[in-house]
């Protein structure tokens, strides 16, 4: 019985691809080639040596599918091609070009199996149908491939990304801790000039839940803080560090109400980097103690002695009981009459000048300043510098 169409296609394919074997090594070469002269941003020899081996691979496979009638879901890529896609990342080659490599050589193997098919089937029916299937298979093939090395490459890049910033991190706690001496070196690392002036961003996730990318929060308060190339740590998953080199700062701008920030004062070179950043936590270490009441953006001059005085927090309580009493009570009242002093004594005694910064009566202003000294126990000049330093962290902690 004469044998089926399909099985002269099987048959044809079987041995056009047997008689393949032999060119293997010149197969893969040439489709390096066809590589390097496609994409010449690969032509570095690490790179280069990654994809002969992953050429060589993939050609034993795809013949070795054609010889044996395999379908494309059989041939998973072997380890060596794994190996040498994940290898691609480390070496810095992009999602995108590394799966082009895949097309380009996919495509190398459609034109040589055409060639073969015209010199070797005499048949055109025959020729036409070998040609399609061998075709098919290319094209499957790619698409199983193409899937599998793509997970793989998100994964591998995902692990680098995780490792490099675990690396970034530990090198920049060096540079905070005084460990790193070589600042031309340092700076080279990070691509940042650690020589000028800096001013540092804090900033924390304090709603986990909340979908704000904390990168994207960071880059746009970056930018309104100075016009120059930051610097972003990312410490943890709710945690950012930056540094905008700018002598002359605005400040950031709020940030989403899930996201709250310390900002530093700002300081030229090495120290100055790492006297900036130890401000911006201070003043989100402020911010912190303040809890809901706190600014979004909290500038370390804004809170600087509050930092100063804030360490320890059950002193500052009793400090605030002493010195300001029922002064402390959170009601309208109590803050009005807390507010008054505090800019009565920020306006120098004077109680007009005091009376047209909080726009009311200087009668109103002595009124207060009266029902105050009731509450205080004494007159408000007895010991002022104490009452106006509990009055200055009352309102930056907002210690109730």
């Amino acid at each position: 019985m004469a044998p089926s169409k399909d099985e002269r296609v099987r048959h044809t394919t079987r041995q056009l691809a047997l008689g393949l074997l032999p060119e293997l090594p010149a197969l893969s070469e040439s489709i390096l080639s066809r590589i390097r002269e496609s994409m010449p941003e690969l032509n570095r020899p690490e790179v280069l040596e990654l994809g002969r081996a992953a050429c060589e691979a993939n050609c034993t496979t795809l013949l070795y599918g054609l010889v044996h009638g395999a379908t494309p879901s059989d041939l998973e890529p072997g380890a060596d091609v794994i190996d040498s896609t994940r290898a691609l990342v480390q070496h810095g080659v992009a999602h995108e070009d590394a799966i082009r490599t895949y097309h380009l050589g996919t495509s190398f193997w459609a034109d040589k199996w055409a060639c073969v098919v015209g010199q070797h089937c005499d048949e055109p029916a025959l020729a036409v149908a070998v040609l399609n299937h061998g075709v098919s298979f290319l094209l499957s093939w790619l698409e199983v491939v193409v899937a599998r090395l793509t997970a793989e490459l998100r994964d591998e890049t995902e692990r680098v990304a995780r490792e490099g910033s675990l690396a970034r991190v530990a090198f920049v706690r060096q540079l905070l801790d005084g460990d790193v001496v070589d600042i031309q070196g340092a700076g080279r690392r990070l691509g940042y000039d650690l020589t000028g002036p800096h001013t540092a961003l804090v900033l924390t996730q304090h709603e986990p839940a909340d979908q704000v990318r904390l990168e994207g929060v960071a880059h746009e308060l970056a930018r309104g803080v100075g016009p120059g190339r930051p610097l972003f740590v990312h410490v943890d998953a709710a945690t950012m560090w930056c540094w905008v080199p700018t002598p002359h700062p605005r400040k950031a701008r709020n940030p989403p109400s899930s996201v709250r920030v310390g900002q530093g004062e700002p300081a030229k070179g090495l120290a100055g980097f790492r006297r900036s950043h130890h401000e911006a936590g201070e003043a989100l270490r402020v911010a912190h103690l303040a809890g809901t009441d706190a600014d979004p953006v909290t500038r370390f001059g804004d809170v600087e002695l509050a930092t100063l005085c804030s360490r320890d927090v059950a002193a500052v309580h009793h400090f605030l009981e002493s010195k300001l009493g029922d002064l402390l009570s959170d009601t309208g009242h109590e803050r009005r009459l807390a507010e008054t002093l505090r800019v009565y004594y920020q306006c120098n005694s004077n109680a007009r000048a005091a009376a047209a910064k909080i726009g009311v009566h200087h009668n109103t202003v002595r009124y207060r300043l009266e029902r105050t000294a009731a509450l205080l126990g004494h007159p408000i000049d007895e010991d002022r510098l104490a009452t106006e330093l509990a009055l200055h962290l009352a309102a930056r902690l907002r210690v109730p």
